[in-house]
């Protein structure tokens, strides 16, 4: 039994060894550069934002199909004390009164206020695009620069390319990305 648990102990010890060894496949560039973009970054931040101004188009746009309202209404009579069948306000149909009322309208756009937020919700969709552009080539750059010319081709074992996302309130109004060469 006791050489069971040395045995059990032994072979986790091992388990644990061999799994935080790290891999002897050297990345390369664009190894590095691929888990930088995927990882928590500016260029993460400015598709996010690329994401709401898509949305915010969208409900623009929506502003010039016809809005639809449909409302219910459920009234109660009171009836007479001494008479119950007739009901005490004579400008009701009877004692329970039940209508429906539909709406439908059409804004027209005769000042352009319509437009204009419909051409701003395109430019914010086009300033977020351009910003996903700027933002992955500057991580791009940023990654081919933390690695030295000499070793540009791939990343030698025994070295790491490690991505950290900084924390948003200590980094400042945008996160930002630290990229290491691990040596």
């Amino acid at each position: 039994m006791r050489h069971r648990v040395h045995i059990i102990i032994a072979l986790a010890f091992w388990t644990a060894a061999v799994s935080a060894q790290p891999s002897s496949q050297p990345l390369s560039l664009e190894d590095c550069i691929r888990q930088a973009l995927s990882a928590q970054s500016n260029a993460t931040v400015a598709r996010q934002q690329a994401a709401i101004a898509n949305y915010a188009r969208v409900q623009a746009t929506s502003n010039f199909l016809p809005q639809t309202w449909l409302g219910g209404l459920f009234g109660y009579n009171s009836p007479l004390i001494n008479n119950p069948n007739t009901f005490s306000y004579v400008a009701l149909n009877g004692i329970r009164e039940y209508s429906t009322v539909g709406n439908i309208g059409l804004e027209l756009d005769t000042s352009g206020r319509l437009r204009a937020q419909y051409a701003r919700a395109k430019a914010d969709e086009a300033a977020a695009a351009a910003n996903i552009l700027l933002s992955e080539r500057d991580l791009r750059l940023a990654v081919s620069l933390s690695i030295p010319e000499s070793e540009a081709g791939a990343v030698k074992s025994g070295q790491s390319c490690s991505f950290e996302s900084l924390d948003a309130s200590a980094a400042g109004p945008s996160p930002t990305l630290a990229i290491r060469l691990v040596v």
